[in-house]
C-alpha cells in the first residue's frame, strides 16, 4: 500500500512518509493554524481510496518564571533578575508589552531585568516569544522602598491623668518614631498653675508639681527629633479642688450589623458606653481591634484607624449617661469575624467586649449527587468545585442582584451524560464566569443569566444542551463523540465553538459577531444578526460533512450545506466532504 498527499498542504514541519504497512504523518509543527488535507492510498492492484483530515496546530502554554520579583530600593542598584520561560520551544525572546518599568530599569531580550530605579514602584507585563512565535505573558509588580521615608513623631500617653489642688502631680511624656535625642516644648496653651516641666529630657520630659487652681487646662506639647522631624499632641488636665474618691465605672457593649454579610460588603459596628457612676468620666476613648479579613471604611464619622486599630473619641460622659458611636468596616474574607472593643477614660474603671458575626461567599453551592462534594475553594468565593456521580446536578446560586461576579472557575469532576449544571442569580441580573470545566459528559448547562468571559467551557465528553446569555471573547470545546445537542445563546462574540468528534444538532444564536464554529456536521443553524468587524460578513462555520441548513434573520438568508464552499452575499460555510 502506498500513500501520498492528494490535496494539501500539511502543517509546516510535518511530512507524510510510507512504511511497509501504513502512511505516517510525522515531524514537528512550526506554524499555528488549522490545516485540512486529503490523503490518497493505492494498493498493489492499483485500487485507490482517499480521506480528508484536519490537524489543528495550537501554541503551547508558555509560562514565565519566577511568578513574582523581589523588591528593591529607589536610587540603589537592583539585583539583576533573569526571567525564564518554559512550555514552548527555545530560544525565547523577552519584551515588555504592558505597563511601565521604573525609570532607570531595562529588560533585555534574553530576560534580564536590571538597572538603578529612580522612580516609584510600578507594574508591567513581560511577554516571552518562543522560536515559532508562540507567546506567554506574566504581569509583575516591582515594589521599591523609599530610602528616606517620612518620619512621624508621636507622643505617649495620648491623655493625661487629672490633678487635685494641693496634691503632688507627676506625669512623664515620651516620644517615638523619630531619631533621638528629642527636644520638647509646650508650644501653645497653658499648664495648670503650680505645674512645670523639666524641658531637658532627651527621650522624655516630666510634668510635675502641686496644682494650685482648679479647672481644665489645655496645652500642646511639641517633640522635635535630631533630624528636625516634629510631632505634637494636645493635652487637657482637669484639676479638681478635692480628690475624687469614687472613680467612674464604665460599661461597654458592641454589636455587628448585619450578623451575616457577603464578602466585600460593609458591616456596621455599634459600640455603646455607659457611665455607671458615681463620678463623671472625661477623655472617654473607644479602641477597636479589627480582625484579619476586615478593613476600616474611612468615611466613618468620629473614628480614625491606625493599622488594624480603630480609635473613636467620645469625650466626657456624665454619671448615668450613655454614648453610642458607630463605624463601618468592609469584610474581605469569608468565615467568622469578631471585633474586640475596649473603653478607657481618665480616673475611671475601664471595660472591654467583643462583637462577632459571619462573612459568607457571594455564591451558594449545592448538589443532589450521592456521594457528592461541593465547595467554594478560596476565601473570596471565586472558585467553585464539585464532584458529581451519575445523575448528579450542581446548582450555583449568586446571592446579589444586578451585574454580579465574577466567578473565576467552576470545576466539575466525575460527570456523566446524566449530570447537569445550573447557574442562577437571585434578584435578577447577569453573572460573569471565567471558565467551566468538566472531565466527562454533561446533560445540560443551564445559565440564561450566564456570561462566559474567560478561558471558556471545556467538556471532556458530550454535551446535551447549553443555554447561556453570551459567549464573549471566549471558547466552547466539546471533546466527546456525542457532540452538542443544542447550543442556545443570546450573543456569541469573538469566540470559537469546537466539537472534536460529533455533530451539533441545533445552533440558535441571537447576535453572531466575528466568531467560529467547527464540527463534523451541523443539522440546523439559526442566526439572528450576523456582523463582523472587518465587514467581509463571513460566518466562520466549518463542517466536514455536507447536509444541514443555515438560516439568518438579518440579512435574511437560508440554504442547505451542500458543497465545499457555499456562498450567498459573501456569507460562507466551509465543508470538507
Amino acid at each position: 500500500m502506498t500513500f501520498r498527499l492528494a490535496v494539501g498542504p500539511l502543517p509546516p514541519g510535518l511530512a507524510l512518509i510510507n512504511t511497509a504497512t501504513s502512511g505516517v504523518v510525522t515531524g514537528t509543527p512550526t506554524a499555528v493554524g488549522v490545516y485540512s488535507f486529503k490523503v490518497a492510498a493505492v494498493d498493489t492492484n492499483g485500487c485507490t481510496g482517499s480521506a480528508f483530515y484536519t490537524i489543528n496546530v495550537e501554541c503551547p502554554t508558555i509560562t514565565l518564571s519566577p511568578s513574582s520579583l523581589p523588591g528593591g530600593t529607589e536610587f540603589a542598584s537592583y539585583n539583576p533578575q533573569t526571567l525564564t520561560a518554559s512550555g514552548g520551544t527555545a530560544p525565547y525572546t523577552f519584551s515588555q508589552t504592558g505597563g511601565s518599568l521604573p525609570a532607570g530599569m531595562t529588560l533585555s531580550t534574553n530576560g534580564v531585568l536590571s538597572g538603578t530605579p529612580t522612580s516609584v514602584s510600578s507594574a508591567f507585563t513581560v511577554t516571552a516569544t518562543d522560536k515559532f512565535g508562540c507567546m506567554g505573558s506574566q504581569t509583575y509588580t516591582l515594589i521599591l522602598a523609599d530610602p528616606n521615608p517620612p518620619v512621624t513623631v508621636t507622643m505617649l500617653p495620648g491623655t493625661l491623668t487629672s490633678g487635685v489642688v494641693g496634691q503632688n502631680y507627676n506625669q512623664t511624656i515620651t516620644a517615638k518614631g523619630g531619631y533621638g535625642p528629642y527636644t520638647f516644648a509646650v508650644s501653645s496653651g497653658s499648664l495648670p498653675p503650680g505645674l512645670a516641666t523639666n524641658m531637658a529630657g532627651s527621650t522624655s520630659f516630666v510634668l510635675s508639681g502641686i496644682p494650685t487652681t482648679p479647672g481644665p487646662f489645655t496645652f500642646t506639647v511639641t517633640a522635635t527629633d535630631s533630624e528636625n522631624d516634629v510631632g505634637q499632641t494636645s493635652y487637657t488636665i482637669n484639676v479638681t479642688s478635692v480628690a475624687v474618691t469614687n472613680s467612674a465605672v464604665l460599661a461597654v457593649s458592641a454589636v455587628l450589623s448585619p450578623q451575616s454579610v457577603m464578602i466585600e460588603s460593609n458591616l456596621t459596628c455599634t459600640v455603646t458606653v455607659t457611665n455607671l457612676g458615681p463620678s463623671p468620666a472625661t477623655g472617654v476613648t473607644i479602641s477597636n481591634t479589627l480582625p484579619v479579613g476586615a478593613t476600616f471604611v474611612p468615611s466613618s464619622s468620629g473614628c480614625a484607624a491606625d493599622g488594624n486599630t480603630v480609635v473613636c473619641n467620645v469625650g466626657s460622659l456624665l454619671a448615668g449617661s450613655t454614648a453610642t458611636i458607630s463605624y463601618l468596616m468592609q469584610a474581605t474574607q469569608a468565615g467568622s469575624i469578631s471585633v474586640a472593643s475596649s473603653v478607657t477614660a481618665a480616673d475611671s474603671v475601664t471595660s472591654s467586649t467583643t462583637a462577632s458575626g459571619t462573612v459568607v461567599p457571594p455564591y451558594t453551592v449545592a448538589t443532589n449527587s450521592k456521594p457528592n462534594v461541593a465547595s467554594i475553594v478560596d476565601t473570596n468565593g471565586d472558585i467553585v468545585t464539585a464532584s458529581l456521580k451519575g445523575p448528579g446536578s450542581l446548582q450555583v446560586r449568586v446571592l446579589g442582584g444586578g451585574n454580579n461576579g465574577p466567578i473565576d472557575q467552576i470545576v466539575l469532576t466525575g460527570t456523566k451524560a446524566s449530570s447537569s449544571l445550573t447557574i442562577q442569580v437571585k434578584g435578577g441580573g447577569l453573572v460573569n464566569v471565567g471558565s467551566i470545566t468538566s472531565d466527562g459528559s454533561l446533560k445540560t448547562i443551564n445559565g440564561t443569566t450566564l456570561n462566559v468571559t474567560g478561558a471558556g467551557i471545556q467538556v471532556g465528553g458530550s454535551l446535551g444542551t447549553i443555554k447561556a446569555n453570551a459567549l464573549l471573547n471566549s471558547a466552547l470545546s466539546v471533546n466527546g463523540s456525542g457532540g452538542i445537542g443544542t447550543l442556545q445563546l443570546n450573543e456569541m462574540s469573538n469566540s470559537v465553538c469546537t466539537v472534536t468528534n460529533g455533530m451539533m444538532k441545533t445552533v440558535n444564536v441571537g447576535v453572531y459577531v466575528d466568531s467560529k464554529i467547527n464540527a463534523e456536521a451541523i443539522k440546523t443553524v439559526k442566526l439572528g444578526t450576523v456582523t463582523t468587524e472587518n465587514g467581509n460578513q463571513e460566518f466562520g462555520i466549518q463542517v466536514q460533512n455536507v447536509g444541514g441548513t443555515v438560516t439568518v434573520s438579518h440579512p435574511r438568508l437560508k440554504w442547505k450545506i451542500t458543497s465545499s464552499i457555499q456562498s450567498t452575499n459573501d456569507f460562507q460555510v466551509v465543508t470538507s466532504p
